[in-house]
């Protein structure tokens, strides 16, 4: 099916991999999405990474995992074995929120309006 939706409802968990790379800068396209998503999340990611600290308040229906072989399939066990509640989920509110595309465009504007108004005087 081209339909990810359909892909997503018949998934019990989503696994969401980054880099394994020191410093990494990046946030996987897909956690924004699979977060959306009702659906348990295993995030296999570095100590310092994006990913990690976004994720860092999401605790009921998110499992992070570094690349530890031991640990991601601890990781898998415990999302697989975790059982669907509706309300697992809200924690993940207030993250979407903060990724909202609205959100980000409109705190763009307002610094570009900020930067803008600023009387640099003349040189």
């Amino acid at each position: 099916t081209t339909n990810l939706l359909e892909v997503f409802e018949r998934t019990r968990v989503l696994i969401d991999v980054d880099a394994d790379i020191d410093e990494d800068v990046f946030i996987s396209s897909k956690l924004k999405e699979y977060l959306s998503v009702n659906r348990m999340i295993v995030s296999i990611t570095g100590e310092n990474s994006p990913s990690r600290q976004l994720l860092s308040g999401i605790t009921k229906s998110v499992i992070v995992s570094d690349f530890d072989k031991f640990k991601i399939s601890k990781a898998i066990e415990k999302a697989m074995d975790t059982k669907y509640d509706v309300n697992l989920f809200d924690d993940r509110k207030s993250v979407l929120a903060f990724l909202n595309v609205s959100r980000i465009c409109n705190e763009i504007v307002k610094n570009f309006e900020r930067i803008s108004n600023k009387d640099y005087g003349t040189q």
